[in-house]
């Protein structure tokens, strides 16, 4: 009697709807996936510029919210700097040294062919027509750098650098400082016409930066973090408490505080005693590699970031609505500690903080244009522009196994697949001996038991007729592939959920409990949207749709094969959804313009199960004539409490008595049960089926 009023309670629980949830919320993740590479900032009459991409130069006229790119007349050649002066604004790069009095609209080219050298690394200008600029062998100075219609006169500065190359450049009251690659720092008095060594307590020779403040002048070194001087630079003192990382690139003193960029991370410290804390550095990639300010902002550009600004001195960080370009994400790929980005040109990055950072996870590439990654086990496989590359996820370096454009490639137990739009390649992953098995276009690919099904993409023919597409199977022993439906039409996804095959196609969206002999359409009711992607993680079904016209897409998930579908977020209609995967507790989602997104997919499961009754399954659910149990033994699951299958109804009635093989597969013929919702018990464990 125990038993049974034990099972009633069960039946119940099983039976209920879980309680609805808050709103699920949709994080962005896109730190580190920026295409968008900011070299310089600089302000002039509250207009931000940027160098971007090393080539670009960007204007935003709203404190950086919206940028657009200018159209110059400047050379196609990278710029090293930017500076400003009261009317002009000054670019160095490796064709010279040019100056713009329109806001970056026309430059005039301000070299004459006097320069031993082109390439300008830094630039020092005055309120009058003095301008001083580094070059890799030296210092060249004019004073009538800014005359429109003149030619300017160069002048060689560099008596006393012993050939140095010169990488910045800063006044402090009448003296002139130069930070030089290799031979540390140089000061002139005399403006410019002798250098002197003034390197006494520097930590590094190599200065990647220079600033002042009132009182005091700050070098920032290759890697001995950053040094103070209280005299002028007679003398030099590390100050380093707190800094973590000494490879300095940036320097900006705001206020009564200074901002270091590094390699890994941006510090702030009080100047009054030089203390240095980080800034949360998830929020950053790598490099910071240049800092700026107006009376409201902080800027700060970086490597793979893009540019971020804050308006409350570092504690909140916000990016531009527009004109900063994000990666393309091509393909995306998640295991349980790490998720992993393909992308269209920038190669494969990898997250291991939920999506917080993304760090480039490309050395070995033979290609960076990335069509298609696969996780199996601690091995992945990235198909590229120039081949199928491999790693396990402890190695740090990528494996060419095969030759060839690779558009999608599949791992199912001990075979490798290679796509391309022409052919398929197929080898055993401890042979790697490839041969051809197919002449279609496959998108994708599944494997249950003994039997792997392939997706084809149709094309089309003469006169615009459509042809190939389709579902195709095989079987382990077998070397022909059979087409079981889906006749020209594009199977474009496959997903596996409870031993069902689930497909999105131009046929619809469908099921199969029976390996493909008969499909059955899922009923999904979401009017003026088409369904995007899907993707499941062995319990729930995810599937997100894109909206047309006004009507936003949306997410949805399913935890009964499609039975029923429960809205877990409604995507905005400008956010086009391309593809996801689950990594974890996240479900990544990837749109066309808005890049990476996330959500917490642990509050999203719509029936609340009991731990451990995952450990075996009853499919088809709903069935008819017979039912498979399939089992998987583990830590607290009991199947030894009795050597029998039983069956209840919604009464507690045992209806059914079957003896248990204990085989990870059993069949139970069930055509004797009228129809209605029944409840299987193994052990200490239950199920819930419905009888058709």
């Amino acid at each position: 009697m125990r038993k049974v009023c034990s099972l009633l309670f069960i039946v119940s629980f099983l039976l209920m709807t879980l309680v609805a949830k808050a709103q699920p919320k949709l994080e962005e993740c896109n730190n580190g996936l920026f295409s968008t590479q900011i070299k310089s900032l600089i302000i002039r009459d509250s207009i931000v510029y940027a160098v971007a991409n090393k080539k670009d130069i960007l204007k935003s006229t709203d404190q950086g919210l919206t940028w657009t790119k200018l159209t110059t007349n400047l050379p196609d050649k990278q710029i090293n700097c930017m500076s400003v002066s009261i009317k002009y604004l000054l670019v160095g790069n490796t064709n010279g040294f040019y100056i713009s009095s329109d806001k970056g609209v026309n430059w005039l080219n301000k070299n004459n062919g006097i320069l031993t050298s082109n390439s300008v690394n830094c630039i020092l200008s005055d309120s009058t027509n003095n301008v001083y600029i580094g070059l890799p062998n030296g210092i060249y100075y004019a004073n009538n750098a800014y005359m429109t219609g003149y030619n300017v006169t160069w002048v060689n500065k560099s008596d006393g650098l012993n050939n140095s190359t010169i990488k910045c450049l800063v006044r402090y009251g009448s003296k002139i400082l130069a930070g030089s690659e290799g031979g540390g720092i140089f000061i002139s008095d005399n403006n410019g016409s002798y250098w002197s060594a003034s390197n006494n307590g520097l930590t590094n020779d190599t200065i990647t930066c220079m600033v002042v403040s009132e009182n005091n002048i700050f070098a920032g070194t290759k890697s001995g973090g950053v040094c103070m001087s209280t005299n002028e630079g007679v003398q030099w003192t590390a100050v380093n408490t707190g800094l973590t990382n000494l490879k300095i690139i940036s320097l900006r003193v705001i206020g009564s505080s200074i901002y270091a960029g590094t390699d890994k991370g941006l510090f702030v410290a009080p100047i009054q005693d030089m203390n240095w804390i980080s800034i949360p550095n998830e929020i950053f990639d790598a490099n910071i590699n240049c800092i700026t300010n107006d009376k409201d902002n902080i800027f700060v550009g970086t490597n793979n970031s893009g540019l971020l600004i804050s308006s409350d001195s570092g504690e909140n960080w916000k990016r531009p609505n527009s004109g900063i370009s994000l990666l393309k994400i091509n393909c995306l790929a998640g295991s349980s500690n790490n998720m992993y980005v393909g992308t269209e040109g920038g190669g494969i990055f990898v997250s291991s903080n939920k999506g917080n950072n993304w760090k480039s996870f490309s050395n070995g590439l033979s290609s960076n244009y990335i069509h298609s990654i696969v996780i199996s086990g601690d091995s992945i496989f990235a198909g590229t522009h120039g081949g199928l590359e491999f790693l396990t996820e402890n190695d740090y370096a990528w494996k060419t196994i095969y030759n060839g454009q690779v558009s999608k490639n599949f791992v199912l137990g001990d075979d490798i697949y290679c796509c391309s739009s022409m052919y398929v390649l197929t080898a055993k992953r401890n042979e790697l001996v490839w041969k051809q098995i197919m002449y279609n276009d496959v998108r994708s690919m599944a494997k249950i038991g003994q039997k792997t099904f392939a997706g084809m993409l149709t094309q089309y023919g003469p006169k615009g007729i459509i042809t190939g597409g389709g579902l195709f199977v095989k079987n382990d022993n077998d070397t022909l592939w059979k087409e079981i439906g889906f006749k020209n039409k594009s199977v474009g996804t496959m997903v596996i959920n409870k031993s069902n095959l689930l497909v999105l196609s131009d046929k619809g969206f469908l099921i199969t409990t029976d390996l493909g002999i008969s499909w059955e359409p899922i009923k999904f009711n979401a009017p003026d949207t088409y369904l995007t992607t899907i993707v499941g993680n062995g319990k729930d079904i995810f599937l997100g749709t894109s909206g047309l016209d006004d009507t936003p897409g949306m997410l949805f998930s399913s935890s009964d094969n499609g039975s029923s579908w429960k809205v877990i977020d409604t995507i905005l209609n400008e956010k086009l959804l391309l593809n996801m995967n689950i990594s974890g507790n996240y479900l990544f989602l990837n749109f066309t313009k808005d890049g990476m997104y996330r959500i917490d997919i642990s509050d999203y499961v719509s029936v609340e199960e009991k731990p451990g009754a995952e450990e075996f399954s009853v499919y088809p659910n709903p069935a008819g004539d017979f039912i498979t149990v399939t089992l998987k033994p583990s830590e607290g699951f009991e199947p030894s409490e009795g050597s029998e299958i039983e069956i209840y109804n919604t009464l507690g009635e045992k209806v059914m008595t079957v003896e248990q093989t204990f085989l990870s597969v059993q069949q139970i013929n069930i055509s004797d049960l009228p129809k209605g919702i029944y409840i299987l018990r193994m052990g200490n464990e239950v199920a819930k089926f419905i009888k058709l």
